[in-house]
């Protein structure tokens, strides 16, 4: 059986938040294998904005999204935080 795979994009700017999400989903991976995640990490607007772009405008994949609503705004300040991430991703 293949397991169903994830894409997860985990954007926040708390190094220490990242990596707890990213523990637990890689234990929930070890623990299940009828799923599996790709996890892709940001700690802010910019980066978080790239890798929406390259992951979302790639291939067609179930993505899960994790986003920090409080983050700095992005250097040209097009992007103010975390909710502008978001309405990024769901329009691509």
């Amino acid at each position: 059986m293949n397991p169903k795979k994830y894409f997860v994009i985990i954007i926040d700017d708390h190094p220490l938040i990242t990596e707890a999400y990213v523990t637990a989903l890689k234990y929930y991976n070890r623990h299940n294998e009828s799923i599996s995640f790709s996890i892709d990490t940001a700690h802010d607007c910019d980066s978080g904005r790239q890798l929406i772009n390259r992951a979302l405008k790639s291939e067609k994949h179930s993505y899960i999204v994790f986003l920090d609503i409080n983050l700095p705004q992005s250097k040209d300040g097009k992007i103010l935080s975390g909710e502008d991430l978001g309405l990024l991703a769901k329009k691509l």
